[in-house]
């Protein structure tokens, strides 16, 4: 009976262990899977922004409207800009339309007729092309050839050529290999592979040719030079299984994302993610490609089923009643404890732990209990006042507008990101008309209350409340990101019309009037204190004449810097 009674534990613990392994399997397989496309798009991300940031550059230096009119070394201190911000140009120089070298920002072995039959192949109808990856002749490292025009008045002028080393997306690559287990290839649309498992460290490989280029080397390892001084290249077929390369062209040509599968000659299975990478400014796109071997996804579970099985199979019936026993009345009060635990280390004080027993785990439990509730208390207070310093800081106490100080940070960093010739603002001075007669004859509460509603009402006209301020006792300042004159003058209109409306503080009813002084940015100045000077000498002339209207600044107003304002 007792071996009846252990045979038919056996066999039902084998089929149970046969089962949870198959599960378990096919869940591994698809978090696998899934892993695999969730690398694919954070490498992708990664690999389009480190070459946009180097494209972007290119793009910006070549947009400089004045480029092609400054001397030698004007322009070669703007290519010296660009090498600052990206160490990855192995080539940077500025060529004339006629293909005379007129600036270079790095040492080179090509002349300038030789950098520009270089780089011919790629100055076709786009404003910005790459070529085909290549060898650098002077840096043995695989370089990414891009060319950008310099055009003016829709004349070509001349071309920026560069060529960026991506040695280091190689690198990248390579850490996500692992041996014959996991490969990852980066394509460009060529079907040349920038990185792939083979040749790391040397070779072109390309998967639509089947042909591999690398540098000739002599019987001692060294690279032959020819009678010029540069390497000399062979190029040679390559064999890759027929299944895969089919693969390669179709994420190739498909430019997209996917997954698919395939064997190779010896009927090994492969799983296979690709990953379109998005190039800014051009028509052309790469691709990744991340290759799983199938059997190699599942070995570990098949490992661990084995242990497991054997393991379970000898603490079966020794564990059953302990384990039963410590669950209820130790174990599981202790997960309890150390869930709540990584909880609160994650930061969420919302837990609360319901262990009744009366030993040291209750006792730690009411502690842990305390200590949430007292951490709760800290972080509100410390929230509360964090908003409160934060108001004070940043905001006017009593019309809740932008303070001064905030808002010149607001304009300053504005303006700094402005890119000329294509940004455009206007700034407004507002006044508000005999506010002094009213603050005196009625008091400092309904003068307080006028300053509240004034506000709300330029708010109300201005739809957005941080690009306003209160400057100072009953000015306030408005600035209009993108508006022109038109636009401006339309909005100064609602304005000096809104404030002739009455205003009901307190009962009383006051009518009151608005002056407004306007400058536009970067028409009349191009810098802060200059614009708010300019807006202010308007708000002068619109005093001056009267009050309760508006002037755009002209010239021969006078200005007067505002930190000498009566």
């Amino acid at each position: 009976m007792v071996v009846v009674i252990c045979s038919v534990i056996f066999v039902s613990f084998l089929l149970f262990s046969t089962t949870v392994r198959n599960i378990l399997l096919d869940d591994y397989r698809e978090v696998m899977q899934n892993n695999d496309r969730q690398s694919l798009q954070i490498l992708s991300f990664d690999i389009t922004k480190a070459i946009a940031k180097s494209l972007m550059l290119i793009d910006s230096a070549s947009h400089n409207p004045d480029i092609m009119q400054l001397n030698e070394q004007e322009k070669v201190n703007i290519l010296s800009q660009v090498l600052n911000e990206d160490n990855s140009f192995e080539l940077l120089s500025i060529i004339n339309a006629d293909g005379t070298q007129v600036a270079n920002a790095l040492p080179t072995k090509l002349t300038a007729n030789e950098i520009f039959q270089e780089y011919q192949e790629l100055k076709n109808q786009n404003e910005m092309a790459i070529g085909p990856i290549r060898y650098s002749n002077s840096t043995k490292n695989i370089v990414l050839p891009c060319i950008h025009k310099i055009e003016y008045n829709g004349e070509v002028q001349g071309v920026i050529v560069a060529n960026i080393n991506l040695s280091y997306l190689r690198e990248k690559i390579m850490n996500y290999n692992d041996g014959n287990k996991v490969s990852l290839y980066l394509l460009d649309q060529s079907g040349m592979a920038i990185s792939h498992p083979d040749g790391l460290s040397e070779g072109l490989y390309n998967y639509k040719t089947l042909r591999k280029t690398r540098f000739q080397r002599d019987h001692g390892g060294y690279i032959i030079y020819d009678e010029n001084g540069n390497p000399k290249i062979e190029d040679k077929p390559f064999i890759a299984p027929t299944s895969f390369v089919d693969i390669i062209r179709l994420v190739v040509e498909h430019n997209g994302k996917g997954d698919t599968e395939y064997s190779d000659d010896h009927g090994k299975k492969f799983f296979c993610v690709y990953q379109l990478v998005d190039l800014p400014f051009i028509n052309d796109n790469w691709s990744l490609l991340l290759v799983h071997a199938d059997n190699d996804m599942t070995s570990l579970i098949d490992k661990l089923f084995v242990k497991a099985l054997v393991a379970g199979f000898i603490m079966l019936i020794f564990a059953s009643f302990t384990i039963i026993y410590y669950s209820e009345k130790v174990t599981k009060p202790i997960f309890q404890i150390v869930e709540m635990a990584n909880r609160v280390r994650a930061g969420d004080l919302s837990g609360q732990l319901n262990i009744q027993d009366e030993n040291e785990i209750g006792l730690l439990a009411d502690n842990i209990n305390h200590m949430i509730q007292g951490l709760r208390l800290t972080r509100q207070k410390t929230k509360e006042t964090e908003n409160q310093i934060k108001a004070i800081a940043y905001h006017d106490t009593l019309t809740g507008l932008p303070n001064r100080m905030h808002f010149l940070i607001y304009l300053r960093n504005t303006l700094d990101k402005a890119i000329h010739g294509r940004f455009y603002a206007s700034l407004l001075f507002i006044d508000v008309d005999k506010f002094k007669s009213v603050n005196d004859n009625y008091g400092h509460a309904v003068g307080d209350g006028l300053l509240i509603e004034f506000s709300k009402r330029i708010v109300e006209i201005a739809g957005r409340k941080e690009i306003a301020c209160r400057f100072g006792g009953d000015e306030f300042l408005l600035f209009l990101v993108g508006y022109d004159y038109e636009d401006t003058k339309s909005v100064c209109d609602r304005l000096v019309k809104t404030m002739r409306e009455p205003f009901i503080i307190s009962g009383n009813k006051f009518f009151l009037s608005t002056s407004i002084g306007a400058a536009l940015f970067p028409k009349d100045a191009d810098g802060i204190e200059a614009l708010m000077e300019k807006a202010d000498a308007a708000l002068y002339v619109s005093k001056r004449n009267g009050r309760d209207q508006y002037n755009f600044f002209e010239e021969g107003m006078e200005t007067v810097p505002i930190d000498e304002r009566d």
